[in-house]
């Protein structure tokens, strides 16, 4: 599919200092928008100047949280080159999300193709300090204009890009845990394995009360038993058991893994092989070739 392209007549200032950055407060000049209704499918996918969305205030994203994201990074290498890491997986999660939330799934190769299309496009945008990415940010809205808990009338996927530096505001560095035994962030049987933003805004008390208290980031501990570990609120949780990295599997925020500090039944650590001729620090990158 070749994507249409609406390039913006007022482009912004580039930020100058990648140091401070901070993470998601700067956005680019451009944005990917497609449309969907049951009759015609996925339509109108284009790029557009960076804008506001208007949506009727019965809006189902705004009552029922009909909604979900991903987040991935574009870098900037050595070589000036651009890459995406791991994007198709992304692209999976995305549609698994979308069907928990009774969301149209979107095909994988559209998904990319709006990534590449409009990383390409702001390329100049990509910061190349360390520590510092695009940060890309799909998501998908139900809308329209009626109330009532049913499927949305008709929904919204875009992408935004903001060039970013650490998730942390002091940088990445040795971060505080707090244990919580009171709140849960997921349950067997919910949604605690999709991107939305309801699981989110669910964790947003227990993360201010560890705040108030000196600690960064939650431990989240399973619903039933409030003793086995399950996922950090903003990152991996790892652990180093006699001699080996261990970390939750995939679908450990809505299963049981292991009593909290003890080595997980089935640990898994992702790991990128590079490919033939390619190096570990290139193979896990999906580059972003210019336009013709």
């Amino acid at each position: 599919m070749r994507i249409p392209i609406s390039k913006t007549a007022s482009p912004k200032t580039k930020p100058e200092d990648e140091s401070r950055l901070g993470f998601g407060c700067v956005f680019t000049d451009h944005m990917f928008i497609a449309d969907y209704d049951d009759a015609r499918g996925w339509h109108d996918a284009r790029v557009v100047p960076y804008q506001p969305f208007s949506i009727d205030p019965a809006s189902p994203v705004l009552h029922y949280s009909l909604e979900v994201f991903e987040g991935l990074k574009a870098y900037r290498h050595a070589n000036g080159s651009i890459g995406l890491f791991r994007p198709a997986l992304n692209c999976e999660r995305f549609n698994r999300s979308a069907e928990r939330m009774c969301l149209p799934q979107i095909d994988a190769a559209l998904q990319l193709e709006a990534i590449e299309t409009l990383v390409d496009l702001e390329r100049d945008w990509v910061p190349g300090s360390p520590g510092t990415s695009l940060y890309i940010r799909p998501a998908m809205i139900g809308d329209g204009a009626r109330l009532g808990i049913s499927r949305a009338q008709r929904h919204i996927y875009f992408i935004i890009c903001s060039p970013s530096g650490s998730f942390y505001p002091n940088g990445i560095r040795p971060v505080r845990i707090h244990i919580e035994d009171a709140y849960v962030r997921a349950a067997a049987g919910g949604t605690g394995g999709v991107k939305t933003g309801g699981n989110y805004a669910a964790s947003l008390l227990a993360t201010a009360n560890a705040k108030e208290r000196g600690y960064d980031q939650v431990l989240w501990l399973d619903a039933r038993e409030r003793r086995y570990i399950e996922e950090v609120g903003a990152m991996n949780v790892m652990f180093v058991i006699d001699g080996a990295l261990v970390t939750p599997p995939p679908t450990a925020v809505s299963s049981k893994a292991s009593p909290a500090g003890a080595c997980w039944s089935s640990p898994r650590v992702s790991v990128c092989k590079p490919a033939s001729g390619q190096s570990a620090s290139t193979s896990c990158f999906r580059p972003i070739a210019r336009a013709r």
